[in-house]
């Protein structure tokens, strides 16, 4: 089920930000960039797995450079151009917190790929992982805030960047592992040459900065005057 997980996540996902998009009355050239836009990074993804590029550990390393630096850069992009102000506006608050809980299924892939052998305990929710936290706390942060209003907003901005801070302890333990295993105690890096193929790659080119895009809208709602 490790493999049919990541992709039905993956669906789930897609489907659920197309609904929001059209929800939220994006334009249909909006919604048809943003299905061109999804595929055209998947095949990316894809075509450069299937020749064997990112299992190869060796500096520089690829993963930040290919995968997590270009998804950065877009979401910079998204939100500092100005593109981003409509869905702002029109998307509720409280959807962006309640869609974080997707991480508590990431949390249990990387769990699987563990008692798989592709990886070691570190970067799992048995180490130093701590963002299935995220996951669950999201829905209840969500309907506490917004919903319920029994909590004010500024508790939500707080645990979105504690998100962030999350997500940067997750990318860490996993670049080190890779680039510098050496601080884990190992010889040369713990992790499988498999984690650099499909389905696998979905974790550091879409769902991690899948997480990081979420926090950083809903900061941006969070932080509007007005």
């Amino acid at each position: 089920m490790l493999v049919p997980g990541f992709y039905l996540l993956l669906s789930a996902l897609l489907a659920v930000l197309f609904i929001g998009l059209n929800n939220a009355r994006v334009s249909t050239k909006s919604l048809g960039w943003f299905g061109i836009g999804a595929a055209a990074w998947l095949c990316y993804i894809a075509g450069l797995a299937s020749t064997g590029f990112f299992q190869v550990f060796t500096m520089p390393p690829r993963f930040p450079i290919f995968l997590v630096l270009p998804a950065f850069v877009f979401i910079g992009w998204f939100f500092w151009s100005g593109r981003a102000e409509h869905l702002l506006r029109a998307v509720p608050k409280h959807q962006p917190i309640y869609l974080q809980s997707f991480r508590i299924v990431v949390e249990l892939l990387i769990l699987g790929m563990f008692k798989k052998g592709m990886a070691t305990y570190e970067p799992t929710l048995e180490g130093y992982n701590f963002d299935m936290v995220m996951g669950l706390t999201a829905p209840f942060v969500a309907w506490l805030v917004f919903n319920k209003k029994w909590l004010p907003e500024k508790l939500a901005l707080i645990w979105n960047y504690i998100g962030l801070l999350a997500l940067a302890n997750v990318v860490f333990i996993f670049i080190s592992l890779f680039v510098k295993p050496q601080l884990w105690g190992y010889a040369e890096t713990p992790v499988s040459p498999e984690f650099g193929t499909m389905p696998y790659l979905l974790i550091p080119a879409v769902y991690m900065p899948l997480a990081v895009f979420l926090h950083v809208f809903s900061i941006r709602q969070l932080s509007r005057k007005g």
